[in-house]
């Protein structure tokens, strides 16, 4: 079982760009940095997505959403990309019926079936004998180091040759989209081509998405029209992998709180109260990100008909070499319960949080070091905090997860050589 896991650094904050694919009036996408419950944002409907770039790559091995109004059958999609800039000097890219490709004794026909992309823009080739070709010039002059690659698929058995700068790979195609790529100098015939290979024999196929780079590795696709197109640092679009994908998994497989007297238990008037959940997905190792993209989708069990959180935290995680020794919970309740003139009790409803108290038994030096720098800063920044991550018992992660500032802490001492001990106590901001 994973130990204690603190995020105390939010990359999101060095965003330069943080955006989200939906926001209704003013809960906009910016409220979920500002570590407020009562300042939110909330989607148009219940399915979302949001996007994070960063000037200068960042650790991300966790993202989430403290005070959320998901439900237990709630996915998130979590991809990072590492990739820096670069340009698809291939002219309309997706479109090989464009006079910007000549046709060599083939026939092309346009929107001819689903292209990887999920649109219907994949393109029908025809060859009709061997040696003919579609092609581009490249526009490079000789020499010039470059990646090129382009989708394809048709009839098993076949195989085409795809040429970048005068390199060759000759390779065989199915029925399945696969992303064929070639790299090389560029020779004196400097042309992106796709041609047939062995013999006379007819090829029938599909392409879609040609890419031509000087690079030595083929980077994600990125789409041009009349010129070439230089994709973000970072850049994540609605269906490539890029450096890492989670694909979609449970974001907070837990029962949703119930509270008497809220109709609606997971909306925002409720988180104050002790209502709400918390989504998270923990990256398998960290990577050094130049954007991140989350995927949010609950269309079955949302309550409310749409997708609201209060905050958002991505970054690194810190965990010590031994778990905590203790981590005790304790609901923090300000309700009050008076006496009517009547003699009746009567109650008044107040906020509602938590307190986790964590025993670090034992530290070594460097993991001193660590939570004193983290102790100097946190009073103002909050952190995520997790007992169980990832636990086999999802209620059991959930309730010792918080968002949290540190309301007490005991002192720092030396149980013996270059071991320390401390104890913590964090509040539910």
């Amino acid at each position: 079982m994973p130990n204690l896991r603190i995020v105390s650094d939010n990359a999101l904050e060095r965003a330069t760009s943080f955006t989200a694919s939906s926001r209704a009036g003013a809960l906009v996408e910016a409220n979920l940095l500002n570590w407020k419950k009562s300042s939110l944002w909330r989607a148009t409907g219940t399915t979302a997505r949001i996007t994070a770039l960063f000037a200068t790559p960042e650790p991300i091995q966790f993202a989430g959403f403290p005070f959320c109004n998901w439900s237990p059958t709630a996915t998130i999609r979590v991809r990072a990309s590492e990739e820096a800039a670069a340009t698809n000097l291939v002219r309309y890219s997706p479109a090989f019926d464009n006079a910007a490709w000549t046709k060599t004794g083939a026939t092309v026909t346009a929107n001819y079936g689903p292209a990887p992309d999920g649109s219907n823009a994949a393109c029908r080739i025809l060859f009709t004998a061997t040696g003919q070709s579609v092609s581009q010039a490249t526009g490079l002059g000789t020499g010039v180091l470059c990646s090129g690659s382009v989708w394809v698929k048709g009839v098993a058995n076949q195989t085409i040759t795809v040429t970048s700068g005068g390199v060759d790979q000759v390779i065989g195609i199915s029925t399945a989209w696969q992303r064929l790529k070639a790299q090389g100098k560029t020779s004196t015939s400097n042309v992106f081509a796709i041609t047939t290979n062995g013999g006379a024999t007819a090829r029938d196929i599909q392409v879609w998405g040609a890419q031509l780079e000087t690079s030595a590795v083929c980077t994600s696709y990125y789409p041009t029209g009349a010129a070439a197109a230089t994709r973000p640092a970072g850049y994540i679009d609605a269906w490539q992998s890029y450096d890492y994908d989670s694909g979609w998994v449970p974001a907070c497989p837990w029962p949703a709180a119930k509270l008497r007297g809220y109709t609606a238990v997971q909306a925002a008037s409720a988180y104050a109260y002790g209502g709400g959940t918390y989504a998270r997905h923990w990256l398998p190792a960290e990577i050094e990100a130049r954007g991140l993209a989350v995927d949010i989708a609950d269309p079955a069990d949302n309550v409310q008909g749409y997708l609201e959180a209060a905050c958002m935290v991505a970054g690194p995680y810190w965990s010590p070499k031994y778990n905590a020794s203790a981590a005790p919970l304790v609901p923090l309740d300000s309700s009050q319960n008076n006496m009517s003139g009547g003699g009746d009790t009567v109650g008044e409803a107040g906020f509602i949080s938590k307190e986790i108290g964590i025993d670090l038994t034992s530290l070594t030096a460097e993991e001193r070091a660590t939570v004193m720098r983290m102790a100097r800063s946190s009073s103002v920044y909050p952190m995520l905090i997790s007992i169980f991550p990832s636990d086999a018992d999802p209620a059991k992660e959930l309730d010792y997860m918080a968002y949290v500032t540190p309301s007490k802490w005991s002192e720092l001492g030396i149980r013996h050589a270059a071991a320390y001990q401390t104890k913590v106590t964090f509040k539910e901001v």
